[in-house]
């Protein structure tokens, strides 16, 4: 199973971003966007509705998700 920062990596290269310009549309800088793909830091919980409203997923999922690779 992908980690939470494959998923997100995966999701990023799907819609085309950059890190910049992903890290813009969920409220993330591009320094903890490429961390998070690495593995290092956690996506930050209080932006994790407004990743769900871009990537057009379901929060539930989002989070069940987050506690499963982390």
């Amino acid at each position: 199973m992908a980690t939470f920062g494959e998923f997100l990596r995966s999701e990023r290269d799907r819609k085309g971003l950059n890190q910049s310009d992903f890290g813009q549309e969920v409220g993330v800088i591009m320094t903890d966007i490429s961390k998070i793909e690495n593995g290092h830091k956690k996506f930050p919980y209080a932006n994790l509705q407004r990743l769900a409203d871009f990537l057009k997923k379901d929060i539930e999922e989002l989070k069940t998700y987050t506690l499963r690779t982390f």
